[in-house]
């Protein structure tokens, strides 16, 4: 039973599910929370390549696209474990169809002061002039490693986190574009729908 009608009450439901499976919930959350604009927050566990271990049927690399297409559908894709709570609080505050995309596996802190996220708003997590590495989620902390091996062979890369996957964060990566040679992302997720995608 899903808890669509709950937002009608006054109420905020925050449902939890499992990418893999959020493909069969489709019709149900575009028509009963998206087409109906209603105040449901999904929190999807097992993200990406998080479940690895359960083989290919629980590799959750379709869920950023699903969720992009869906009208009024909000993306949040925290980094770590610090950004995760910071998120809950911003998307019960907010209006609308949120879907949240968290990781089974521990992911690598990123954050170590105050986070303050904000819908469709990045971070720079690392300044940088020759390429950019544009990342989202669990791969924000191997981007940086990623950008620390390429600053010992002498390429200075900036790394942005885009915790909003919609609304992106258009102007950032324009910036990016315009101060940098290039742009790579970097995420677990199909180059289908996702951040890649999107940035293009």
């Amino acid at each position: 039973m899903w808890p669509w009608g709950l937002p009608w009450v006054d109420l905020c439901p925050l449902p939890t599910l499992s990418p893999p499976c959020s493909a069969w919930a489709m019709e149900q959350i575009r028509t009963c929370v998206c087409y109906a604009r209603t105040n449901v927050k999904l929190a999807a566990s097992y993200a990406g390549l998080s479940d690895y271990k359960d083989g290919p049927t629980h590799h959750a690399i379709l869920d950023i696209a699903l969720m992009r297409a869906l009208p009024e559908m909000t993306g949040i894709v925290p980094a770590d474990a610090k950004e995760i709570a910071a998120w809950v609080s911003v998307i019960a505050e907010t209006d609308g169809p949120v879907y949240l995309r968290l990781s089974r596996s521990a992911t690598l802190p990123v954050h170590y002061g105050p986070v303050t996220p904000r819908i469709g708003r990045g971070e720079v997590l690392r300044t940088g002039n020759d390429v950019t590495i544009i990342t989202c989620g669990a791969m924000a902390g191997s981007s940086l490693q990623a950008a620390g091996r390429l600053a010992s062979k002498g390429i200075d890369a900036r790394v942005l986190h885009l915790p909003t996957v919609k609304p992106l964060d258009r102007d950032l990566i324009l910036q990016a574009a315009e101060e940098t040679a290039g742009l790579v992302c970097a995420e677990e997720h199909s180059i289908l729908g996702g951040l890649g995608s999107a940035v293009a």
